[in-house]
């Protein structure tokens, strides 16, 4: 059992075809300079922003939020393009901080006409697997990457463990049918006690097919029978779903 392209288009809506998830890279000896690259795109950049190579999403929110129709267009397009990267810091490309977003995402959303070419579905789930991989060392004490998809592909298909709350009425992504569970605090008592129940897991406790009643609204991509590779940005993961998928 893993999370597929199947569970990314149907629980979150974003599509998995299309051109690749990929851009420069602000590397060190780049000709580009990040605050180069913000005055450019966004009209203006923090002072620490060559430094960090990143910026705050709470920074973007000052800036740009109260933007308005009666702005100019470029200022408008500015704040269409701050509001994609702020998305993008929050969702797809969430990084362990949860307040910053690296300035090379601006290359992803600078042609504001191709913003809906892009795999974005593809690339969430390439950098889920990736940080998912990285939260089960045991070195580890967070994780990147959109939580959201995680958590509401456990409701989906763990009903025994979740302990989600599913709604009568929801508006959005079928994601938006669940109320999450109310905060808990994370102890090695209760990661033991997961790992105990998920022990115990038999197969009639787990939903291997939880959207068959509802396909005539949100049909199953060709693509989620894919196998190979799949990227985000120059990283790659191995997407085999033969293995998992009835």
């Amino acid at each position: 059992m893993t999370i597929t392209l199947d569970d990314v288009s149907t629980l979150v809506g974003l599509p998995v075809v299309g051109r690749t998830v990929s851009c420069e890279r602000l590397i060190r000896d780049s000709k580009t300079k990040p605050s180069s690259l913000m005055f450019e795109l966004l009209g203006e950049y923090p002072d620490d922003v060559d430094k960090k190579k990143a910026v705050k999403l709470e920074w973007l929110k000052t800036k740009f939020s109260k933007v308005t129709t009666r702005d100019s267009a470029d200022k408008r397009t500015y704040a269409i393009r701050a509001y994609l990267l702020f998305l993008l810091g929050c969702t797809i490309l969430c990084n362990k901080t949860g307040n910053m977003v690296s300035v090379e995402y601006l290359n992803l959303v600078s042609d504001l006409d191709r913003i809906g070419e892009y795999a974005w579905g593809t690339a969430c789930l390439c950098r889920l697997y990736d940080k998912l991989s990285s939260a089960s060392q045991k070195s580890t004490n967070s994780m990147a990457g959109w939580l959201t998809l995680f958590e509401s592909c456990i409701y989906e298909h763990f009903p025994y463990l979740a302990g989600g709350t599913l709604k009568t009425e929801f508006e959005g992504p079928l994601a938006s049918r669940w109320e999450p569970q109310s905060k808990t605090t994370s102890t090695p008592e209760r990661a033991s006690y997961l790992r105990s129940r998920l022990d115990d897991l038999i197969p009639d406790q787990v939903l291997w097919s939880p959207y068959t009643a509802i396909r005539d609204g949100f049909p199953m991509p060709d693509s989620a029978w894919f196998s190979g590779m799949i990227c985000c940005m120059d990283h790659f993961e191995a997407y085999h779903p033969d293995r998992v998928l009835r």
